[in-house]
């Protein structure tokens, strides 16, 4: 956070300093996809073992499960990274208005719960944490390339301009500016 807030400290309202930001952005909205993501990556699929023998002995079914992880997961990612983006956005310039940042929390905080839910679904559907985050990254890369950051949505061929309608970093990114 301190190497991100001295590299925008305090920036103006021209041009230069316009693309810092738009840049700022497309890499808050990719770190809080990968960052929130590939740690469940990592470990839903190892705690599926121990859900999937207590859904067996009837403690509690597949939905309460999933429910359960799903909200400690966002609650915790979204307490972490309300914090990160509250003091980046301090630190770049306050003068944004407490209503943009507001806006630019509650944004990550959706993105957040679409992260976890995207990956504990993944998760849940490959066999071991590997693949999970082969299979995960995979399509979160794809979702970034079509994001609208790093692709026009004019040039990209008609076969596969899909991905950016479906793509939720595409409308985060497009939200954020």
């Amino acid at each position: 956070m301190l190497i991100l807030g001295i590299m925008y400290f305090e920036l103006d309202d021209s041009d230069p300093a316009i693309q810092s930001l738009a840049g700022l952005a497309s890499f808050l909205t990719i770190n809080t996809v990968f960052g929130t993501s590939s740690p469940i990556f990592n470990t839903f699929a190892i705690e599926k073992k121990i859900i999937m023998r207590e859904r067996n002995s009837g403690l509690y079914n597949g939905f309460d499960a999933y429910f359960t992880k799903l909200m400690v997961e966002s609650l915790v990612s979204s307490m972490f990274i309300t914090i990160y983006i509250f003091g980046i956005c301090l630190m770049t310039k306050a003068a944004l208005g407490f209503k943009f940042i507001s806006k630019f929390i509650f944004l990550h905080i959706s993105l957040v719960n679409y992260s976890c839910s995207f990956a504990l679904a993944i998760s849940a559907i490959v066999q071991n944490h590997m693949i999970s985050q082969v299979v995960g990254s995979m399509i979160n890369i794809l979702f970034i390339l079509n994001g609208g950051f790093y692709s026009n949505s004019e040039a990209i061929p008609r076969f596969i301009k899909w991905l950016s309608l479906i793509s939720p970093i595409n409308y985060a990114f497009k939200a954020s500016l």
